[in-house]
């Protein structure tokens, strides 16, 4: 029973969290339905009827949509699809676009205390250069909880003189803690913990230039090339809550040079990165699937789905999945992995993952699922194709945060046991 009241306590502990969160959001934010525990799919384009757009996406400011996607990926519609705001609202609400063409926009991660899902973008409004001096074009925080209630009234106007021009790549939060990645080296990760503003004094934690961020097993990661990054409060052991100096960035080197989104999570009880609990890597590599698709083994040149597992001293690439994947540059199903999301494990123990295709802005992508059984010959299958002129980018885990209990055949008893730290 020790252990069950430990997880009960953990699961009352995560509620508070996002309860405190949640009352930091002002009364005004825009409400829609709430989530029903299905994987969450950033899309770049189209209408909040998952309909497509007149034209392919562009490099300029585009409206965000979050579709909600069943967990047994069945259904090739959205459960449910939330459409943030691209204008400025009341309350100190913002608008949040972002460049709808980029790889390097668009991933939503769900946030370290598992009470919503965050995704960063500029108020600049649809059809106007995103990027650009900051104290103009704000960088804004769309956050969304497990009710449906969106707020995006978070943000800054400064990410450190004389670095404000820097790119938004991706964001993450914690409680009041927002992260945000950055294409600049000097300026590194933001940190802010203003929410419900637009703060103008932020702090760089470190890392370094990202692709991008993620929260997991209490720690802020990050990723760029062929450098993954752990980045920590040097006293605490805990999240970074101020400047670089204060916190101990560890680097690893891994195998993919094209990356974007990854996942992390708990699977063996043996295994702790740091004292993380984790112990198992998933890594997007955006490149082309080779003509021999899924040779055996690390000596996999094309793209996919990275696995790396920890040693004890670096993180150990096994193997790249990408059966399932075209070369043909016509199908929606070609190229390599841009987004990840690990949501559990079957009743086997199998991770299941959902991760989204590269594939080009005139053809479009696809959402695919795939179960790992511990071999590369694991194969992705196809959930949902993104509407015509349309792109889905980042994958979040499930909100509310599954518990264990009536999770679509995922192996109940794993999946409570494994993702206390997947997040």
């Amino acid at each position: 029973m020790t252990g069950f009241n430990a997880r009960r306590r953990a699961i009352r502990a995560v509620v508070s969290v996002a309860a405190a969160t949640a009352a930091a959001m002002v009364a005004q934010s825009t409400h829609a339905a709430p989530f029903s525990g299905g994987v969450i799919v950033a899309r770049m384009g189209g209408t909040d009827t998952f309909g497509g757009a007149a034209s392919a996406p562009a490099a300029t400011g585009t409206q965000i949509f979050l579709d909600e996607f069943s967990l047994d990926g069945t259904g090739s519609t959205p459960i449910q699809t939330i459409a943030l705001p691209t204008t400025d609202g009341t309350g100190g609400q913002k608008g949040i676009v972002d460049a709808g063409s980029s790889n390097n926009a668009g991933y939503v991660n769900r946030t370290g205390d598992g009470g919503s899902v965050v995704i960063s973008g500029y108020d600049v409004g649809v059809g106007n250069a995103v990027g650009g001096v900051a104290t103009t074009n704000l960088r804004i925080f769309g956050r969304v909880d497990a009710s449906g209630a969106v707020d995006t009234s978070t943000g800054y106007s400064q990410d450190g003189s004389p670095n404000n021009n820097a790119s938004l790549r991706s964001a993450s939060a914690s409680g009041n803690n927002y992260y945000a990645g950055t294409a600049n080296s000097a300026a590194t990760t933001r940190y802010i913990n203003t929410p419900g503003a637009i703060d103008s004094a932020t702090d760089g934690v470190g890392g370094g230039q990202v692709r991008t961020i993620g929260i997991f097993g209490g720690r802020l990661f990050t990723t760029i090339t062929t450098t993954f990054s752990s980045v920590k409060d040097t006293a605490t052991g805990g999240l970074p809550v101020g400047p670089a100096s204060q916190n101990t960035t560890s680097t690893f080197t891994i195998a993919s040079s094209n990356n974007e989104q990854f996942a992390m999570a708990d699977l063996d009880p043996n295994v702790n990165f740091d004292g993380t609990g984790l112990d198992t890597l998933y890594m997007s590599d955006l490149g082309a699937v080779a003509g021999t698709v899924n040779p055996a083994g690390p000596a996999e040149s094309g793209g996919g789905l990275q696995k790396y597992t920890w040693n004890g001293t670096s993180w150990v690439l096994q193997y790249t999945l990408n059966q399932g994947l075209s070369t043909a540059a016509t199908d929606r199903t070609s190229g390599g992995i841009e987004g990840v999301a690990f949501v559990g494990v079957d009743d086997s123990g199998n991770p299941i993952l959902f991760a989204t295709t590269v594939s080009t802005a005139a053809v479009g992508n696809a959402l695919m699922r795939i179960v790992d059984s511990g071999a590369a010959s694991s194969s992705f299958t196809l959930v949902a194709n993104s509407p015509t002129n349309t792109m889905f980018r980042g994958v979040a885990a499930p909100l509310p945060e599954p518990t264990g209990c009536g999770l679509l055949g995922l192996g109940a008893f794993g999946l409570l046991r494994r993702r206390r730290r997947a997040r």
